[in-house]
């Protein structure tokens, strides 16, 4: 992916999340995750689909969106999700 603009690969995959399909939610996910750069506009794009995945019945789901948070996760949107991150935790589900 070297010298190919990524941003037009990017709103691809933010174009995906309202997707209610697990398989829509797993190819948004490693899209970001291969994608992404420190590019702060997209961040915070991504910041409130990972916010409410944290919150979905699909426990495979939820994973999906911990691994993109731990590989993209800038500080902002470590204090953005820091709560959320604490809940699940502490989550017998997870």
């Amino acid at each position: 992916v070297v010298g190919i603009a990524r941003h037009f690969g990017q709103i691809e995959c933010l174009k995906l999340v309202a997707s209610p399909r697990f398989t829509d939610k797993c190819l948004r996910y490693l899209g970001i995750m291969l994608l992404s750069d420190k590019n702060q506009d997209v961040l915070t794009l991504i910041t409130n689909p990972l916010k409410n995945d944290m919150n979905h019945s699909n426990m495979y789901v939820v994973g999906f969106e911990l691994c993109t948070f731990a590989n993209i996760a800038s500080e902002e949107m470590l204090r953005d999700l820091a709560n959320e991150i604490e809940k699940l935790l502490d989550s017998s589900n997870t």
